[in-house]
């Protein structure tokens, strides 16, 4: 088990700072080699772009979540971090953490924009033009549930805009205005459902 919460873990993503905080992953630095040798599993070519993935359990509500560690690099060069989330975290619970973070003055309001795919199975939010939470809707009349936590490299490098822009071409943005028009029609699906009426509650 980490010793941080997922809200903590989180709370790090979104400062950039996950890549600082190499102790609470059991590490010394997050060196290419130490990975490898802590079990970390290599995916990719590591003359290119390549990462490395471990799974981690940490505690989200009074119950163990499980989560994947990606650490990215382009040949020896580390460019960042990301996290895939094993089923059990909601979409609704990460805004509402996001806008308590708002309240306590540890956040700034985030700009969200929003990405669905035809269906609105699935979809996508990127907060402040970099950050991106990836999404599903797993049962039929369940909530979305977040997938994946990335968000886009240094501007500098050439995958800089990766994560936003894989968004961008996967699914279609909606404005605020054409969701509420959509969420009139009862037949789609529960979670974009239940996500427009959170949102008129203020999440």
């Amino acid at each position: 088990m980490l010793p941080i919460t997922f809200f903590e873990l989180f709370e790090q993503h979104l400062n950039d700072s996950t890549l600082e905080h190499s102790s609470s992953f059991g590490l010394e630095t997050f060196s290419a080699d130490e990975l490898a040798a802590k079990g970390y599993e290599l995916i990719g070519d590591p003359a290119d772009f390549h990462f490395f993935e471990k799974s981690h359990a940490t505690l989200y509500h009074r119950r163990a979540q499980e989560v994947i560690l990606k650490c990215y690099f382009f040949n020896q060069q580390r460019l960042g971090s990301g996290f895939s989330i094993v089923r059990g975290v909601r979409l609704g619970s990460l805004l509402r953490h996001c806008k308590l973070l708002e309240q306590q003055g540890n956040g700034i309001r985030p700009n969200l924009a929003w990405y669905f795919s035809d269906d609105k199975k699935e979809g996508a939010v990127i907060l402040n033009d970099r950050h991106v939470m990836r999404f599903n809707q797993w049962s039929y009349k369940g909530a979305y549930q977040v997938a994946t936590l990335e968000s886009d490299f240094d501007s500098s490098n050439p995958l800089g805009q990766a994560a936003t822009r894989s968004v961008k071409h996967a699914f279609a943005h909606h404005s605020l205005e054409s969701m509420r028009q959509e969420a009139r029609n009862a037949r789609q699906p529960g979670a974009f459902l239940r996500l427009l009426g959170a949102m008129h509650d203020g999440i």
